[in-house]
């Protein structure tokens, strides 16, 4: 009797080990799908407001629409109104850039996305009047906005250049060729 309890206890106790491991790696498992969807909830997020801040950006630019296209064409001078407007344009642009870059970085955003804004980035640090605003305001922002335009800025009549500097950057390298690889597609 005492051999049969004994097997009883010991067959409790396997029981409760296997419960016990078994819950464990229930437990891992949600916290990897919790995390996972975390994480791309997190990246939709991201997405969706950069695009809503890109379009307030778009509207703002629908509203001091005369003073952009001034500062397009290199002939005309600004007055000081419209290089406020057009210095407000360009911190809006760049504040906005930085978090892309962060968010690209810390992996909330998309590759293609990101990919995209590079694109953006290169024809926006090309416009006129934006190198000589730059050199002065460049310290304001961080290391990585600073990299990417002072490249943007090096090369303006050569985006190839660009690209082929910005994919020789370990870091950005794969979200740049992902964006240009789904744009080749898109134009096949």
């Amino acid at each position: 009797m005492r051999y049969l309890m004994d097997e009883m206890t010991k067959n409790a106790a396997l029981l409760a080990a296997i419960a016990t491991f078994l819950a464990a790696i229930i437990a891992l498992l949600s916290f990897i799908y919790t995390s996972y969807r975390q994480h791309k909830l997190e990246k939709s997020s991201m997405y969706q407001q950069l695009e809503l801040a890109s379009i307030d950006l778009f509207r703002w630019e629908i509203e001091h629409v005369k003073t952009i296209l001034k500062m397009r064409e290199k002939s005309k001078e600004l007055s000081d109104e419209d290089k406020e407007i057009y210095g407000s344009r360009c911190f809006q642009t760049m504040n906005l850039f930085e978090l892309c870059i962060s968010s690209a970085n810390a992996g909330t955003l998309p590759n293609k996305v990101f990919g995209s804004w590079l694109t953006w980035m290169y024809k926006f640090a090309n416009e006129p009047g934006f190198a000589e605003m730059w050199l002065e305001e460049k310290t304001n922002y961080t290391p990585e906005c600073r990299e990417i335009l002072d490249m943007a800025i090096k090369y303006p009549e050569d985006e190839n250049k660009f690209t082929k500097d910005i994919c020789d950057l370990k870091k950005y390298h794969l979200q740049f060729a992902e964006w240009k690889k789904d744009l080749a597609e898109k134009n096949a």
